[in-house]
């Protein structure tokens, strides 16, 4: 079995359990008040504000102008401490936290903001919480509201500012500019809409046909400048947020060289195209051009389409149809060098995402995005498709923070429109200005991937390079920007990312070639030499034309996974994404060109932030040796419930008690063996600044997994769990032993991806084999009226153990203790590309 082990996939093992987790633990950090001087100060503030507002609706009624049906009002808590927002929102009277943003660099002068929607009339309660403060007490003596009031330092009312969630110099003066506007979406939509289209009738605002929903929230695109914008606010209720439209990247490509067609007709002879299982890829981009022999086989006219049927379906650009010939072919260049026969196994399709000329009329580009699936699944409905797509948004992510595109991409991840799961495989973004090379690796790293790369549920991919060799003599004295494994100079990071809230971007790093530089250090560009090889949207000119950066990473990350998707097609689009991630390491390249010290946590943080889980290898990803195996287990659970007071509660947690070798293992006593686990799943987002403080979560629920110690008893170990299992922001990384993880909890633990290593004796391994998988605190569990604690949510958790001892044997003994392994064909044998760190 050496040559076709498996991973074993793991049915009916989990065991569910109801848990108890922790209550009443507190760590809000809340300032210190004078009571009376406090509930003085707060009392002016809500009256100033409270005569500001009677004041402007006299005056728009006054001069007869549209008036909408309450107020916004602005909380500002101290700065270096939390403000209470979940005390803020009364959803009887229809008072809805709108957003809140905080503003700071560090937790001592971070500022928590929040601006709520007030209807008419019931501006009163921010007055009596007030009042009762200064006068009441509770049954234990404390002031009455004491965590909320204490916790606010202004009242306001709102102004455009409050509701503008981009940088303030962004928002359009003069000249009217697009705009994304988020209103919160109640239960009549047809009143809301009819509202919004009158108000920008009324103010002369164009806005758009497309809409873009999610839960209690609802989108709209307007073209407007900051009066037209004043005077929406004036007219509409519930408006949540204002930001900018981002713009939509265009990759400029360069032409091949030579057409080498006979390369071309080579390899098709030396391939076969068997499709056994109806698997594909969607490439979402410019368009295919599948007269090119190569894209022919795998790329039928009826699988060609467009979100607009104006656009064709031909590739007006080449981005596409460079995209094609990667995702079909992986690694082009080295199949045409080889005289090996070729396999493939998954076909393509296209859909045309960018128009031939122009800009894409500012629609929402989410909408756009989702249309392109949705035509690709209709026609083929069917079909299991990965979904690539290497299009980008050049205006910068703020600090990672989620946008309606990127929610988009999450949406469809998640299936919230239809329930079906799908893997999104996104490029990063890349560098691309010359001086911004010139600051290599520098430029790199302050640099954000972008927009709508940091979606939670995708698969993000950066760029490294091997690619530094010269052959072109007239480039003698020239040098590489990035020496062989580094990071290449296209690829950007999420270092600047708000570090505890959002996920470790890009996920993994793939080839995406490099740049010349002369001998006096100025920049050259992209060579022949240093590009990726793929298929020319030109065929009858040329064959072949060159790819970079990280459109190409991407374009190889697909071909892979449909690779592993060939291998195991009935693998969810959650395992797919672990099994790519769970292969993954960090060269030593990498580590050396970052200096980073694996000891410490917060400098692994760092390369994370660069690079991701490193470089994946498709080998490890599809099959084991004998020296290593890899467990699957694909599962549902429930992750609330409700309990008898009505109130909604974590439900279940699953609990793993493994086959394992365990006496294989104590044989090996002190060999070193790595241990590796990883949690992949989908959330269902939650997009809006109201995003992530208190009970507004990003994210529907969360994942975590432990691991017994090894003198953990199997009542101890669930016990110490039970202990763990409280809200999200009540998670202390202690007593969790963490320190043996590679990782560790705290980063591991961010996004809807977890994974980690653990290098120990096989002794201390050996009794290691309890594993506990249970949800945290999400939007499913804190908006309770949405009734998503209903509903049941899926995981993919992959186990492996791996000795360095090639002559060991430990996959046969884990593979009788399975009852029913997954079995490959032996005809699905890996080819010699497939093994990345040649």
């Amino acid at each position: 079995m050496a040559d076709n082990n498996p991973h074993l996939f793991l049915t009916n093992l989990a065991i569910e359990y109801n848990y108890q987790p922790r209550q009443g633990f507190s760590s809000d950090n809340i300032p210190e008040r004078n009571r009376d001087l406090h509930s003085d100060k707060l009392i002016l503030d809500y009256l100033n504000a409270e005569n500001a507002n009677i004041q402007f609706r006299n005056e728009r009624q006054e001069n007869q102008l549209p008036l909408r049906g309450g107020s916004y009002w602005e909380f500002t808590g101290k700065e270096g401490y939390d403000l209470i927002t979940k005390s803020l929102e009364d959803l009887n009277k229809n008072v809805r936290l709108l957003n809140i943003k905080t503003n700071g660099d560090t937790p001592e002068n971070t500022t928590i903001k929040a601006v709520l929607f007030v209807p008419q009339n019931e501006e009163q309660i921010f007055r009596k919480k007030i009042i009762d403060y200064k006068f009441k007490n509770t049954k234990a003596g404390n002031p009455k509201n004491a965590p909320l009031v204490q916790s606010i330092e202004y009242i306001s009312l709102a102004n455009i500012l409050s509701l503008w969630t981009d940088k303030p110099d962004l928002i359009p003066e003069n000249e009217p500019q697009w705009c994304e506007i988020w209103f919160y979406l109640g239960d009549n939509f047809e009143i809301l809409n009819q509202s919004i289209q009158t108000s920008c009738e009324i103010i002369d605002i164009q806005i758009s046909t497309q809409i873009l929903k999610f839960p209690e929230r609802i989108v709209y695109l307007i073209r407007a400048n900051r009066d037209q914008i004043v005077e929406l606010i004036n007219q509409c209720d519930f408006i949540a947020e204002i930001k900018l439209l981002k713009e939509t990247a265009k990759f400029w490509l360069n032409e091949s060289n030579v057409d080498q067609v006979q390369w071309v007709e080579d390899l098709l002879q030396r391939t076969s195209f068997v499709f056994a299982h109806d698997i594909g890829i969607c490439v979402l981009d410019t368009g295919i051009n599948n007269g090119h022999q190569l894209l022919n086989p795998v790329l039928h006219n009826s699988d060609r389409h467009s979100v607009n049927p104006t656009w064709g379906v031909n590739d007006h650009d080449g981005h596409g149809t460079l995209m094609a010939g990667i995702a079909t072919y992986g690694d082009l260049q080295l199949i045409l060098e080889s005289q090996e026969k070729f396999e493939v196994n998954h076909k393509i399709s296209s859909v045309k995402v960018l128009p031939p000329t122009g800009e894409n009329d500012k629609e929402l580009y989410g909408a756009i995005t989702f249309q392109g699936v949705s035509r690709s699944e209709i026609a083929a409905p069917d079909r299991t498709q990965l979904f690539a797509m290497a299009v980008t948004s050049e205006e910068k992510i703020f600090r990672g923070r989620p946008t309606s595109w990127s929610s988009t991409i999450d949406q469809i991840s998640f299936g919230s429109f239809d329930g079906k799961k799908r893997l999104m495989i996104l490029s990063a973004g890349n560098v691309r200005d010359e001086v911004e090379f010139q600051n290599y690796p520098n430029s790199n790293i302050s640099i954000s991937v972008e927009d709508p790369a940091q979606s939670w549920n995708a698969l993000t991919i950066g760029a490294v390079t091997d690619k530094t060799i010269i052959t072109d003599g007239s480039y003698n004295g020239h040098n590489p920007i990035a020496d062989v494994g580094e990071l290449s100079p296209y690829s950007s990071t999420s270092t600047n990312w708000e570090r505890k809230k959002w996920p470790l971007k890009p996920d993994i790093v793939l080839e995406g070639g490099n740049i010349l530089k002369a001998p006096d250090n100025s920049i050259v560009g992209t060579i022949d030499d240093y590009s990726i090889l793929s298929t020319s949207k030109r065929p009858s000119n040329t064959q072949f034309d060159a790819f970079w950066g990280t459109s190409a990473a991407t374009a190889y990350g697909a071909w892979m996974c449909a690779k592993i998707l060939s291998y195991y097609p009935q693998a969810w689009p959650e395992t797919v994404r672990g099994l790519i991630i769970h292969s993954a390491e960090w060269t030593n390249a990498l580590i050396n060109q970052f200096s980073i010290d694996l000891t410490k946590k917060s400098a692994i943080s760092n390369l994370m932030r660069i690079c991701g889980y490193g470089v994946p290898n498709l080998n490890k990803a599809i099959q084991n040796t004998q020296s290593s195996f890899t467990l699957i287990s694909e599962e549902e659970i429930k992750p609330f419930t409700i309990n008898e007071d009505g109130r909604v509660i974590a439900k279940d947690m699953h609990f793993y008690k493994l086959p394992w070798p365990k006496e294989l293992l104590l044989g090996l006593g002190e060999t070193k063996v790595k241990f590796r686990i990883t949690l992949s799943y989908f959330i269902e987002p939650a997009p809006g600044e109201v995003g992530w403080k208190d009970r507004y979560r990003y994210q529907s629920f969360g994942f975590r997994f432990e691991v017994n110690t090894p003198t953990d008893t199997e009542e101890e170990f669930l016990a110490r769990v039970n202990l763990a299992l409280r809200d999200e922001d009540e998670i202390i990384e202690t007593n969790n032993n963490s320190d043996r993880w590679l990782i560790g909890a705290n980063l591991r633990n961010l996004g809807s991806v977890h994974s980690d290593i653990w290098e120990a004796t096989a002794a201390e391994i050996s009794t290691c084999n309890f594993i506990a998988i249970y949800p945290v605190i999400g939007w499913w569990k804190e908006r309770k009226y949405l009734e998503k604690w209903k509903e049941k949510a899926r995981y993919s958790l992959l186990i492996s153990l791996e000795t360095p001892i090639q002559e060991i044997d430990i996959y046969s003994p884990i593979y009788k203790l399975i009852a029913t392994p997954i079995s490959v064909p032996i005809s699905n044998k890996v080819n010699s590309q497939n093994n990345l760190n040649r």
